[in-house]
């Protein structure tokens, strides 16, 4: 089983108090080291994520009714993206409204994942090693299956916890909920760069990144930081 920590999101509401320091740096060490996370007390509502459950299971019959339902969910999901992102910004020393309205404006996509139970011994089905060419993903598990790579090249299962999301950093910001627009520019802001530290990447935007993508053969990464 990976050891992934699982942060209080509450905690990044208590604007005064050393707590909310103490998850942001929590926060910046996961995206860093390990690249994901969950995160618990984020505030979507237990019926919330069972509707959202719900509905996934039952896409083929598609209705208004669990649309409504399902559209909540993102309503709320979203908002838990770009508070997320706020305390990223805030770990690496940029401020939490740094790139806000450029996150505010980006693209959020929505993803159902659904494979039957593996019974036999036969090969089970899922997922090929990939990683996804966003931002950010939150994803809602229902069971025990995802699996991720650690900096020692082994797969290993995440844990699913009850109420939790589950927080990964993805390759635009390792350099789906939130995109940035597709000609925005992507770069390492100045205030990183210094004598020390220079840039190591060229600026670019998210259509270079995907005509980049389309034009190369896709492998898993080594790992999932970022630095």
């Amino acid at each position: 089983m990976a050891s992934v920590p699982t942060l209080d999101m509450s905690l990044l509401h208590l604007r005064a108090s050393n707590a909310r320091k103490t998850v942001v740096d929590e926060i910046g060490r996961a995206c860093k080291t390990l690249g994901c996370f969950q995160v618990i007390n984020h505030g979507i509502g237990e019926c919330v994520t069972k509707d959202a459950l719900e509905v996934s299971r039952q896409f083929s019959t598609y209705q208004k009714t669990r649309r409504k339902k399902m559209g909540k969910y993102a309503v709320e999901a979203r908002s838990i993206a770009l508070q997320l992102m706020d305390a990223i910004m805030e770990s690496l020393g940029l401020g939490d409204t740094c790139l806000k309205d450029k996150f505010d404006k980006g693209m959020q996509v929505m993803a159902v994942n659904t494979y039957p139970q593996n019974m036999s011994s036969a090969p089970a089905v899922g997922f090929a090693p990939q990683s996804d060419f966003g931002i950010i993903t939150l994803l809602l598990q229902s069971c025990q299956g995802l699996q991720i790579l650690d900096r020692g090249q082994t797969w290993k299962a995440a844990p699913c916890t009850a109420g939790a999301l589950h927080v990964h950093i993805e390759e635009v910001l390792d350099c789906k909920y939130s995109w940035l627009p597709m000609d925005d520019s992507v770069g390492v802001p100045e205030e990183l760069v210094d004598e020390h530290n220079s840039k190591k990447y060229r600026d670019s935007n998210f259509r270079d990144f995907m005509n980049y993508l389309s034009s190369v053969e896709t492998a898993p990464k080594r790992d999932s930081s970022i630095n």
